[in-house]
């Protein structure tokens, strides 16, 4: 927009204009593109744990309840929210009792968060439907389902914790026989490719580095049950007996280094939480793919807070500026990464507007 107006505006000079600099021309063939992001701050993190409510996880429910403080302390001096729903597939945010946060999260705001959470923890044996954690955490980030959960510049971090395996189907295996699950495995939504659940998960936030992924379940051990077989754990250990956790694998895979998985067997159920906050908690950079090629890097990029018409010119490869990346795995048209020291002082509905020459 400021291109254009000056341009205008020079065309209708009568005198030359030295103020005037005519912006530089994108080469023959190639188009100005101007693209934003929703910026996000590197000390802002959103938490969603989602909890297996099936009878046979009330070992592990009752270790992550205890387990608050030291969730709440992995935190740090972090700006979190911290909120819970179940595999039921509903998203909603669990809120058992009035003794809990009314916000339904706990924040570092509250007299005692750690209190807050073990309240929101406190989660009952759920009806016999088939488990759908994966379409539990993509209602849980719609707004329309938790309003004020889910903040624009904070990073977002999901932490399942199950002992059965997802069985997210669109409503195609039903309750209560919990074995459809394995039985029907081709009614399942597939996680990658046309149709799967892993790119609207990928997708919530713009900022690449900005959503991160750990998944506390079975092993992947490869097992598949015939109909009519009854399915065999594949571990067992102080937080019950688990089956496989395939699927929930398959999605933390497709995270990349924002994904983390552990067994839900391997021992006290405080220290993978623990360490799924501390390695996938905090990204020193947020990440931006450009959404056409931009084969010789970009020209701009401006950080603009709020509603503010205007923002800051950010200054290329310094300590409080970005970095074009270039193409990658992760993005084939090219990568823009903004510094932890850029993004500081963003703040609500911010956004990074980069401008760029592609064809």
């Amino acid at each position: 927009m400021g291109l254009a107006i000056a341009l205008t505006l020079a065309a209708g000079c009568t005198e030359p204009n030295p103020s005037f600099v005519e912006p530089e021309k994108c080469a023959a063939g190639e188009y100005l593109y101007q693209q934003s992001f929703a910026a996000t701050h590197p000390d802002r993190l959103d938490v969603l744990f989602v909890v297996d409510d099936t009878r046979e996880a009330g070992a592990a429910r009752y270790a992550l309840r205890e387990s608050a403080a030291e969730i709440i302390g992995a935190l740090g001096d972090m700006d979190y929210r911290v909120g819970v729903t179940t595999t039921d597939g509903s998203g909603q945010l669990h809120n058992p009792s009035a003794a809990c946060p009314s916000e339904g999260y706990a924040s570092p705001d509250q007299p005692s968060p750690v209190e807050s959470l073990t309240c929101l923890l406190n989660v009952a044996e759920g009806p016999l439907t088939p488990p759908a954690g994966i379409q539990s955490i993509l209602n849980a980030v719609r707004s329309d389902v938790n309003a004020n959960f889910i903040r624009p510049d904070a990073r977002l971090l999901v932490i399942v914790v199950s002992v059965y395996d997802d069985c997210s189907s669109n409503g195609l295996i039903r309750g209560p026989n919990l074995d459809n699950c394995e039985w029907q495995q081709g009614a399942l939504t597939p996680i990658v490719g046309e149709g799967g659940l892993a790119r609207p998960l990928i997708s919530v936030k713009q900022d690449g580095n900005a959503t991160a992924l750990a998944v506390i379940v079975g092993p992947n051990d490869g097992q598949v049950f015939p109909v009519n077989t009854e399915p065999e754990p594949s571990c067992s250990g102080v937080n019950g007996t688990a089956l496989h956790g395939t699927r929930y694998r398959e999605l933390a895979d497709t995270m990349g280094v924002w994904g983390f998985a552990e067994s839900i067997c391997s021992g006290e159920l405080a220290a993978p939480v623990v360490a799924a906050i501390q390695q996938l908690g905090y990204s020193s950079e947020a990440r931006y793919c450009l959404g056409k090629a931009a084969p010789n890097g970009v020209r701009e990029v401006e950080l603009i807070q709020g509603d503010a018409e205007t923002g800051t010119m950010l200054t290329s490869n310094s300590d409080a500026g970005y970095a074009f990346i270039g193409t990658s795995r992760e993005c084939g048209n090219g990568l823009v990464a903004l510094s932890e020291e850029a993004r500081v002082s963003v703040r609500g509905n911010s956004h990074v507007q980069i401008l760029f020459c592609g064809p």
